[in-house]
């Protein structure tokens, strides 16, 4: 169960929630989930042509799982997953959150502007058995649109999302902790037609250089991801909270 808020708390249920451990195995395997339960530590992916359907279990539904996507066993239950990239990492898909996505047009931030944004995220837990881990992420996306058959009017075809600029782990338990997070992204003057940026992370208290835009015209994007819970705790369970407090954005000249 999340919680969004750190003070106002609701009557939390008689039986405790189970939390989800993130799996850490480099062989995926493809096959179909057994009944049985005895493949704790193993992460599958859908082969099949068609949706596969995890039982339900622990208080959640079935959960349906597309061709392609991932789904692991702790020994409880089986659960969507997703992997972190370049890694043999796997998070549970239920506790990751978008907090916010923020466009920011080409005409919003001109040559020598500064953007400027940050904001608090407090988390604790309730009722818990296990210390857990949330990792605050902030992406950039660059905007595209379509440009086929010509001509076209305005349009959104996507965004092509670069590598995290900030990445922040943070380790909590029944004592709320708040952590400042925030992100600074400089326009330089451009250069024979292009648009240069600069960027910096802030990061508990310092600001470090980080993945800036490659072009202008793109989304900030925050998220709570690979959440996680102790190895040594074999049957994880609690509530969770989380709340974004003062946030804010600025662009400036």
């Amino acid at each position: 169960m999340l919680i969004k808020s750190l003070h106002e708390i609701p009557t939390l249920p008689a039986v405790t929630s189970g939390l989800l451990p993130a799996i850490h195995n480099a062989a995926v395997l493809t096959s179909a989930p057994t009944t049985a339960l005895e493949q704790k530590g193993l992460v599958f992916q859908n082969a099949a042509a068609n949706d596969i359907t995890l039982p339900a279990a622990l208080g959640r539904p079935a959960a349906n799982i597309a061709p392609g996507d991932y789904f692991g066993c702790d020994g409880r239950l089986y659960y969507p997953v997703e992997r972190l990239e370049g890694t043999n990492s796997y998070y549970p898909l239920e506790f990751t959150r978008e907090l916010f996505s923020v466009f920011l047009a080409e005409e919003m931030v001109p040559q020598l502007a500064t953007v400027r944004l940050s904001f608090d995220l407090g988390m604790r837990s309730f009722s818990s058995n296990t210390m857990a881990q949330w990792v605050v992420v902030l992406q950039i996306g660059q905007r595209s649109s379509d440009i086929t058959p010509a001509p076209v009017g305005a349009n959104l075809s996507g965004f092509s999302w670069l590598p995290p600029s900030v990445s922040h782990a943070i380790t909590f338990g029944s004592v709320a902790q708040q952590h400042s997070v925030g992100l600074q992204i400089q326009r330089l003057a451009d250069v024979d037609g292009g648009a240069g940026f600069r960027a910096s992370s802030l990061s508990f208290g310092s600001m470090s250089a980080c993945q800036a835009p490659t072009a202008n015209g793109f989304v900030i994007r925050a998220k709570l991801a690979q959440f996680d819970t102790e190895n040594n705790v074999s049957s994880p369970s609690g509530f969770v909270a989380y709340e974004m407090l003062n946030g804010k954005m600025e662009i400036s000249k």
